[in-house]
């Protein structure tokens, strides 16, 4: 694994030196265990062209394989970015406490249906992060 450092020096009445070691960021290391009641959230903030589309559109790439997913985004109705990834259903131009709250219930539901099979069955074969 290869490690940045970066020396960083700070003006305060005088020259403080300190070191900060970055890790190379591995896409992959991002993961979602079904077994786990956590799993990663991420919240991109930057100005515009700093690459926030470009990180989103490999994280996606990365991560074919997740069911289901929430799309937020403000500026969706003018460049269309994720319409090109994510069914236009899953798309929000704007936050609403509501699309949180569909989320959650539907989480719960599934969660239900599984507990269901799972004692009729012994075994459930939904996907809990669908």
């Amino acid at each position: 694994m290869m490690t940045i450092r970066f020396t960083l020096s700070l003006i305060i009445y005088y020259n403080l030196r300190m070191t900060l070691e970055l890790k190379k960021f591995d896409m992959k290391n991002i993961r979602f265990d079904p077994n786990k009641n956590a799993g990663p959230v991420i919240v991109l903030i930057g100005r515009r062209d700093t690459g926030k589309s470009f990180l989103v559109r490999d994280l996606l790439y990365y991560h074919q394989n997740i069911p289901i997913g929430t799309v937020i985004s403000g500026t969706e109705a003018g460049n269309g970015f994720y319409s090109a990834h994510v069914p236009k259903l899953f798309i929000h131009d704007e936050y609403n406490t509501a699309i949180i709250e569909n989320i959650l219930k539907r989480q719960k539901t599934v969660l239900k249906q599984m507990k269901k099979e799972i004692e009729a069955y012994k075994r459930s074969n939904i996907d809990p992060r669908t």
